[in-house]
């Protein structure tokens, strides 16, 4: 690890330490229940589940309550209206399949219990609209982030993981936990429970399937919110969460010697559910996360942080600045708005996503839609998706000088959207199958997936500009946009990608 790795670490544990002790008060809870009081909550998707004393105790504390005020799927529900799943709900729900695949596995009630505590606390990291500001969170402290992961604790880490694993680990958390677990005489550990969050487990060696369950290729935290979002928004698809947890085997490093770690694996008989996850996975893609309604919510959202950040001088609340990270956990969604609305600079900005008047297309961006049959792949328009977002404003600000002065309204109206294809092929990849002989099979050597992803780009990716709803400045962003596109990328467009916008 660098110095300033170090450096920039200790900064953000500093930073999660103090916001922990703000929220977290030192003598939670005021009262332990006896240990017999156990608690059962019924939930929509997965049925009762019944929580022990250490369980809600810890459950109930502010740090982790606040997860009832961040939606899953984050605007979704401005789309589909049923879509009001949370963090919090879906946190129950990741502890109740990790608990059955425990059980599946004959571990150790211990064992249980940590995978347990873990899948409680996977997302207690997340902040408001959900994986919408991690992604304005890694974009505004890039250079931050950027160093940590060089730590090989966080190599593969997202900034989420990471945090999630700096509060559970912060003094005053940690000092609750171990309370909790001396209280009910629980043999349980903090600093295993935190490392299972990232995927690294202590003792790799032996315990390289307690990462996997919480964090793998197909972890409990995918089987949860892949039913979860089709149950809340109506999709009409299934994913037998079921049959998956019978699936699930301890890799036999006796048996398979050529492997270092005792993995989480799947039986053959399993795979043909792994192969209606990864399906149900891609059409959720396009129903949800892609859908051009979806996105240009995110984009007004995204538009309203760049305006804070553009003109901070302007912005009276200080908990609207978000110039820390922990000013992200400060904050829920309704708070957001609601306090949005008193800011005259993003005022109309705020009232737009509140009444629902939203950005319109203005160019569809759809290899269907390229003329001379090429492609967007192997173009430079692949290198300023969402992990790029300085070359999305720049390329934003291209268009934006194209547009004639007269039907310029604002450059935080004006959005390129490039959504990242649906990642299937790292999990593919990362997920060994047991086939009964001397030598297990990778996933990707069942599923065709390369094709689905390349039958997936060519036909249902869809990226797009979204300018403001006036169809005499659409008109002008469409012409600017596809100049654009023209000149750097040599992309020239079919009159559908200017029909579908329905000027």
């Amino acid at each position: 690890m660098s110095i300033q790795s170090q450096l920039e670490l200790n900064a953000l544990q500093q930073d999660i330490d103090e916001w922990i002790n703000l929220i977290l008060p030192a003598d939670y809870p005021a009262k332990f229940p006896p240990p017999t009081a156990e608690k059962v909550i019924r939930e929509a998707v997965l049925g009762h589940q019944v929580l022990k004393p250490h369980e809600y105790v810890i459950l109930d504390c502010p740090v982790i309550q606040r997860l009832r005020y961040i939606h899953q799927t984050a605007l979704t529900y401005m789309v589909y209206p049923t879509a009001n799943h949370t963090r919090f709900d879906h946190s129950l729900g990741v502890a109740k399949i990790a608990e059955r695949i425990g059980l599946a596995l004959g571990l150790e009630p211990n064992l249980i219990e940590e995978l347990r505590i873990a899948a409680l606390l996977h997302d207690v990291g997340h902040c408001l609209f959900s994986h919408l500001s991690e992604g304005l969170i890694k974009q505004k402290f890039k250079t931050k982030f950027t160093s940590i992961k060089e730590t090989p604790l966080f190599q593969d880490s997202s900034a989420g993981e990471i945090i999630s694993y700096l509060i559970i680990t912060s003094p005053r958390f940690k000092k609750l936990m171990e309370n909790v677990f001396e209280k009910y005489n629980k043999k349980l550990n903090v600093d295993r429970i935190s490392r299972l969050i990232i995927g690294k487990p202590k003792n790799p060696a032996k315990y390289a399937y307690m990462g996997d369950i919480i964090h793998g290729p197909f972890d409990v935290d995918k089987l949860d919110y892949l039913i979860r979002d089709c149950y809340f928004t109506g999709i009409r698809a299934d994913v037998d969460v079921d049959r998956v947890v019978l699936a699930c085997s301890i890799l036999d490093r006796k048996k398979y010697t050529e492997f270092p770690r005792a993995n989480l694996i799947i039986k053959k008989a399993g795979v043909s559910n792994l192969e209606q996850i990864v399906l149900h996975k891609i059409l959720l893609y396009s129903a949800i996360y892609h859908h051009h309604k979806v996105r240009v919510l995110e984009c007004m959202i995204r538009g309203i942080f760049e305006t804070i950040w553009d003109n901070p001088d302007e912005i009276k609340y200080p908990q609207l600045k978000f110039e820390k990270v922990s000013d992200f956990l400060k904050i829920n969604e309704f708070e957001f708005l609601a306090l949005g609305k008193s800011e005259q600079i993003i005022s109309k900005q705020i009232e737009a996503v509140l009444n629902r008047n939203l950005l319109k297309r203005c160019l569809i961006i759809s290899p269907n839609y390229i003329i001379d049959g090429k492609t967007v792949e192997g173009h430079d328009i692949y290198n300023i998706g969402e992990e790029y977002p300085d070359r999305i404003r720049q390329l934003r600000q291209f268009v934006w000088e194209e547009i004639p002065p007269k039907f310029r309204t604002s450059l935080h109206q004006l959005w390129v959207d490039l959504p990242d294809p649906p990642n299937i092929d790292k999990d593919a990849d990362r997920c060994w199958i047991d086939v009964g002989t001397s030598h297990l099979k990778r996933l990707r050597d069942f599923l065709p997936y390369g094709e689905w992803l390349d039958a997936y780009e060519a036909n249902k990716w869809q990226g797009h500009v979204f300018y403001t709803c006036d169809d005499g400045c659409r008109e002008a962003g469409n012409r600017a946009a596809k100049k654009v596109f023209k000149e750097l990328f040599h992309l020239e467009f079919d009159q559908a990608a200017t029909d579908g916008c329905k000027f």
